[in-house]
């Protein structure tokens, strides 16, 4: 900011009008402001901050009281009606500005005794762009005195008022701000400091400054200290310190507790393997069997449905934490009593309309196979669901053939990670949830819903080291699933023996539904159509080729407030981001969805008729 002219009356101890050429004076590029102690030195100082801000200087205030915003005010005008007010020229970014203020003060009433509020004003111009030019060379006039004056005083104010009446034209200027709050505001915004900011940066207090040169280490230290408020980043580098020393503790204490898991687990494994090695049934220490013995024997519970339907090489992790692997034509159901019945199943179709033995469907249907066994009786450990057992048993087995698509809450994940966590570097997770890149779907507009349901659970998953994509809003929002195709569905059905029972007719009926809630929901985000969300991801686990992704360390907020952000907001992990090593996380961020939108549309009008 450059100083090119100040203007005022009636403030501290000059009751007259007075000016300042700084334009002039800085042609020398260095000036001095000297008086004898009380003359009105620091009172310029106070001028300058108050038009810029509406009130005087940090330093000042410190003696009199802070926001004694009257002492600007002369004594010497008390019971007189002449106006107090300041008026300041400066440049910044290559445009000359002016400001104008008035304080808070009392005068004598225009009628009768006694006094009245005059309340404080402020305005803002700046130079029109079509007198710049003009302007700055009138400001260049060498014949400008660099005195100031006071009115009865003879050529201080006329060569200035060349300033100000140059303003005063009609057109010279355009209006910035008209009231004394709107005035501040623009200010912080020109310059990018706030008043106490520009108080101890650019306007420091006399005697300050030599003091300065003349004080010890220790001294200055202090003084720099108070002059640019460096204890409020002491304070944060305290902080700092103190939680380091409580996450390092933390994180110690779950690294001996993680140690102490591995090792009872090694040491269970060991038993288990000489059981079976001794051809002795598996048996826990509280004495229940455990048939949970073999990556070929899944865990029945006392439910007895055990709902395996198997060619797709894809794990489908539901919200209730039930497993529902698509596939299959037959299911075996186990009872109470260990009898197995297979029942055998007609008709099953794949979510992309082929029969799923259908090579298109599944190329992997004559491949893969499934094969379980069951215990004598009923006796099992009931330690872990079925569905969190037959995710470790899977992915134990198969590795990476196998992906998992979690379309809820990763609850069941966590789970099986947490109860066989080498599981993790052989994990392939395809996910439906969170969001980076927009808003959220739930009442606040940060979390997605399946993330905000187990926070925790989704932010270790992020942290465990498997090979995750997530499938969140920033895609799923990009495919929306229009009337246009819910109408070829139910032309397609018409040619059915019977269009009311056709399953394409049942599936038009539900998306209309959809594309209706979700218009009613926000018409801004959904006038085309319903998000395909659980549907992409799916997708995305047999054609990773649909998606583009970003591969970023991802954590789940799960507190609020206190310096973390809102509970659930999925983003990305600033200690990762500085750890090459930390896990990252798959963000599906483009989508090709025209061809995935088109093609889901087809392999639905393409179902078999029922």
């Amino acid at each position: 900011m450059k100083l090119i002219a100040l203007k005022f009356r009636g403030v501290g101890p000059y009751k007259g009008e007075y000016a300042i050429d700084f334009a002039a004076l800085t042609r020398s590029h260095m000036f001095l402001i000297d008086g004898e102690t009380g003359a009105g030195k620091t009172t310029l100082l106070d001028c300058v901050t108050f038009a810029l801000y509406g009130s005087i200087s940090s330093n000042t205030e410190n003696k009199i009281g802070v926001g004694d915003r009257n002492r600007l005010r002369s004594r010497f005008l008390e019971a007189s009606a002449d106006e107090t007010y300041v008026h300041l020229i400066f440049e910044e970014g290559g445009h000359c500005y002016a400001v104008r203020r008035t304080p808070e003060y009392e005068r004598p009433k225009q009628r009768g005794d006694g006094t009245t509020k005059q309340n404080a004003t402020g305005k803002m111009v700046r130079v029109a762009n079509d007198y710049e030019m003009a302007f700055a060379a009138l400001t260049d006039d060498s014949a400008v005195s660099a005195v100031s004056a006071d009115a009865g005083s003879t050529g201080g104010l006329a060569a200035v008022d060349r300033y100000f009446d140059f303003l005063d034209e009609p057109g010279h200027t355009v209006a910035v701000a008209s009231r004394a709050s709107e005035v501040g505001k623009e200010v912080v915004r020109l310059l990018g400091l706030d008043r106490s900011q520009f108080s101890k940066t650019i306007m420091l207090a006399q005697g300050q400054f030599a003091q300065f040169l003349r004080m010890g280490p220790e001294d200055r230290t202090k003084l720099v200290k108070e002059l640019f408020g460096a204890e409020e980043y002491e304070a944060i580098q305290d902080e700092l310190d103190t939680k380091r020393k409580e996450f390092g503790d933390k994180v110690d204490g779950q690294r001996a507790a993680l140690e102490e898991r591995i090792r009872a687990a090694r040491e269970n494994a060991e038993r288990i393997v000489e059981r079976l090695e001794s051809g002795r049934p598996s048996v826990s220490d509280s004495g229940e069997t455990d048939i949970w013995k073999s990556d070929s024997a899944p865990y029945v519970s006392d439910s007895a449905e055990s709902d395996i339907q198997s060619t797709t090489n894809t794990v489908y992790a539901s919200d209730s934490g039930e497993s529902d692997i698509p596939g299959t034509l037959s299911t075996t159901y186990v009872s109470d009593s260990g009898e197995s019945d297979t029942r055998v199943r007609r008709g099953l179709i794949s979510v992309g309309g082929y029969d799923v033995h259908d090579p298109h469907a599944n190329p992997a249907a004559d491949s893969f196979s499934l094969s379980f066994t069951t215990c004598d009786g009923a006796a099992h450990s009931p330690a872990l669901p079925e569905g969190v057992r037959f995710i470790v048993d899977m992915v134990r087995k198969y590795g990476s053939d196998v992906t998992v698509v979690a379309t809820g809450p990763l609850t069941d994940v966590d789970a099986a990670l947490t109860a066989a966590p080498e599981i993790a570097s052989k994990l392939r997770l395809v996910m439906m949830g969170g969001t980076l890149t927009q808003e959220g779907n739930c009442w606040d507009t940060t979390a997605e819903t399946n993330i905000i349901q187990d926070p925790e659970a989704a932010d270790r998953v992020f942290h465990s080291g498997a090979d995750v994509t997530m499938v969140g809003l920033d895609v799923t929002h990009q495919c929306l699933l229009g009337s246009d195709a819910t109408m070829r569905w139910r032309q397609a059905a018409s040619q059915s023996h019977d269009p009311r029972t056709d399953a394409r007719t049942f599936l038009a009926d539900i998306v209309d539904f959809s594309i209706a809630a979700n218009i009613q929901a926000d018409a801004r985000l959904f006038s085309t159509g319903m998000p395909l969300h659980d549907p992409l991801a799916a997708a995305v686990a047999a054609d990773p080729s649909l998606v583009e992704c970003f591969d970023l360390p991802m954590k789940v907020e799960t507190e609020t407030g206190d310096f973390h952000g809102t509970r659930g907001r999925t983003i990305g992990d600033p200690a990762g981001l500085i750890d090459p090593s930390a896990p990252r996380v798959h963000v599906a961020l483009t989508v090709n969805h025209s061809r995935f939108v088109e093609d889901f549309t087809r392999r639905i009008a393409q179902l078999a008729d029922n």
